[in-house]
């Protein structure tokens, strides 16, 4: 765990980055805990009965990762707010591999915080009058 919980991750190679750079301010990694990881399919089909209609993703260095292996055919959430946004360096970049693969999937961009992005389904017929 790093000392700013909001930063915890999965990755090694992320928390180690997080402690080698000032971009989140003086961060160190205060413990580890070993967790069984599962997948986000097999997340859905315990918890969720294969439905969901919103999805939130905010995994620190995993999100496309997690996004490119769910199964859209199987589970297609209406909305998907995922962190889309990584300092690379000095700077704040988009992560446009994670943006084109959902546009490849056939969501718009219909928001965006900068850091996260808001996908909407482009099947659904939005009225937003």
């Amino acid at each position: 765990m790093l000392t700013s919980g909001a930063l915890n991750t999965f990755s090694k190679e992320e928390a180690e980055n997080h402690t080698a750079k000032e971009n989140y301010g003086k961060q160190k990694i205060e413990s580890i805990i070993n967790l069984p990881l599962k997948n986000i399919n097999s997340i859905i089909d315990e918890y969720l009965s294969n439905s969901v209609d919103i999805l939130s993703i905010d995994t620190e260095g995993f999100d496309l990762k997690i996004i490119s292996s769910l199964n859209f055919k199987k589970c297609r959430p209406k909305v998907i707010c995922v962190e889309t946004a990584r300092y690379e360096g000095n700077k704040i970049e988009k992560t446009i591999n994670l943006i084109e693969f959902l546009k490849e999937k056939n969501y718009l961009v219909f928001g965006d915080t900068f850091i996260n992005s808001i996908f909407v389904d482009r099947s659904l017929k939005l009225n937003l009058g």
